[in-house]
């Protein structure tokens, strides 16, 4: 299964502070196999992505470099190795977009042609490894191509909005479920570096919106020597979003569920938005 956490910080220079906030929800969900793990951030009009193997300690603080954006994806892939492409670990990314998706058992062999007829030639073609969760993204690029807006690198929030609410409206129908089976999961987090929208149905998942980091775990510091006071370091403006999902049923402490049939949106200026599937 697919987890990932997107995060948002109003500010960059506290984007690794928001991260750290998130950190120990998404390591306690892994355990302490072997899985794939990837990470997407910005720097200026640089889109980064870092792939790798990891055991028990994730170390996303260590993997995410001198980021000047407001976003970061992270996506941990523990499907079996047998199934694994590097090419397929998540977060994916199309221009200036990044997006993780978690998709549940299709049964539909011909799951991924059915996917690709609905993409235009160029899009098919920049598919790499054709696992679900890269099929569902291109698929949800697609709806933004048919709007016009994927060349666009500054749209309205709404445009992902309606984007994500079309791929999650199509997707039983790709995956051909009869009327009264159950669509298979499906979660999905994505920006375009300047927006963050997440969305999940048949699974939960998990958001967290607020303003002000308190006693900052990266900038405080709690020793007590002979020579020096503990310093704590509050950061009381920046606001942070996270979307979380480690594929527990248990919310995370501090966490709200992300609401079943909901695209909620987070601005580029911290506005929480939401609207129906």
């Amino acid at each position: 299964m697919v987890r990932f956490c997107g995060i948002f910080a109003s500010d960059s220079r506290h984007l690794k502070c928001a991260v750290a906030l998130a950190e120990p929800h998404l390591r306690a969900s892994i355990g302490s196999g072997r899985h794939r793990l990837g990470v997407g951030y910005y720097s200026g009009d640089e889109v980064l992505l870092t792939r790798r193997p990891i055991g028990q300690d994730l170390g996303l603080l260590a993997l995410i470099g001198p980021a000047v954006g407001n976003h970061v994806l992270v996506g941990v892939d523990d499907s079996p190795s047998v199934q694994f492409r590097l090419e397929g670990t998540p977060p994916h990314r199309f221009r200036n977009y990044l997006g993780v998706w978690a998709v549940g058992n299709v049964h539909r062999k011909d799951f991924a042609d059915r996917v690709l007829f609905n993409l235009p030639e160029y899009l098919a073609r920049d598919i790499k490894s054709q696992v679900p969760g890269e099929l569902m993204f291109h698929l949800f690029l697609s709806y933004l191509h048919d709007m016009g807006r994927l060349d666009t690198r500054s749209v309205r929030p709404d445009t992902l909005v309606d984007a994500l609410r079309s791929t999650f409206q199509l997707f039983p129908k790709v995956a051909e479920v009869g009327p009264r089976e159950a669509a298979p999961l499906l979660a999905a987090c994505v920006t375009n570096g300047e927006h963050l929208v997440a969305a999940a149905r048949g699974v939960s998942a998990w958001m967290r919106h607020g303003v002000g980091i308190e006693s900052c775990s990266l900038c405080s510091d709690p020793v007590r020597t002979r020579d020096h006071d503990p310093r704590r370091v509050d950061h009381p403006d920046v606001r942070v979003s996270v979307f979380l999902l480690t594929g527990s049923s248990e919310a995370p402490a501090g966490y709200a569920a992300l609401p079943e049939g909901q695209v909620v949106a987070v601005t580029g200026g911290g506005e929480v938005l939401s609207r129906s599937i």
